[in-house]
């Protein structure tokens, strides 16, 4: 009962807050006579999404293929990483500084260069949203290896278990819930790197969208857009968490 009474208000809470923050901004927009170009009012943003729908799922189709392959190509890379590093101290010793480097400048900078190399097609888009999002899987499966107590470690060794076998029943199964933290982690930042690669240089998805719906300022336009954004980054976010529940229902957290 206790568990069920936190989930309603874990969903609740939020609703009630975001629905408060609607209703000042319709009375802001009203009272201050905000034009529609700097700020609509967002009782007109439902309206305008289903008067664009088609247009605005067009795009979206582009952005959230351009994710899921992005977010795929990081956890396979951050698996392949995660699982060498800790097995290997010169590929932790190697590899680690160079994954620390790698976050050390913004992506956005080198976006450009993927136009110039690759074109305006969606694999820079993939390409983009793959740098920003392995990091956190990466980093946060390499916790999960290394999670298991000396002493648990300890035991299974005496009980001449061999290494590929403490990976199997000790590393991995208590890397499960580290890895779905940085995939929950990881996916708002796929989708921010398949938009940010859009506003570079696209000719569709949700990033291209919204440039050219700034441009002509349609504010309104530009706001259904990052209604939409939101509702996927959120949805992407909860399917995570059930998966991680379906895969570690042991797993309880505090």
């Amino acid at each position: 009962m206790i568990n069920r009474n936190e989930t309603i208000k874990s969903i609740l809470y939020p609703i009630l807050f975001i629905v408060l923050l609607i209703i000042i901004w319709h009375y802001a927009v009203r009272i201050f006579e905000i034009a529609v170009y700097i700020l609509p009012d967002p009782y007109d943003i439902p309206g305008n999404l289903v008067d664009n729908f088609e247009i605005i799922m067009n795009h979206t189709k582009i952005t959230l293929y351009e994710t899921f392959l992005g977010l795929a190509l990081s956890i396979v890379f951050a698996v392949c990483i995660s699982v060498l590093i800790v097995s290997s101290e010169v590929a932790d010793k190697v590899l680690m500084p160079l994954m620390i480097l790698s976050q050390s400048f913004p992506k956005t900078a080198i976006a450009p260069l993927m136009v110039i190399w690759f074109g305006y097609d969606t694999l820079p888009k993939i390409i983009m949203s793959f740098l920003i999002g392995f990091f956190p899987i990466t980093m946060n499966m390499v916790m999960g290896l290394r999670s298991p107590s000396e002493e648990m470690m300890d035991l299974i060794k005496s009980l001449s278990a061999t290494k590929g076998q403490i990976f199997m029943k000790m590393r991995i199964p208590a890397s499960i819930p580290y890895f779905f933290n940085g995939i929950k982690i990881s996916i708002p930042m796929c989708l921010v790197g398949a938009v940010v690669g859009e506003f570079v240089g696209a000719n569709k998805g949700l990033g291209y969208a919204i440039l050219m719906a700034n441009n002509e300022f349609n504010t309104i336009l530009v706001f259904s857009c990052l209604v939409v954004l939101s509702i996927v980054g959120a949805a992407l976010y909860f399917l995570a968490e059930r998966l991680e529940r379906m895969s570690a229902p042991w797993y309880k957290k505090n």
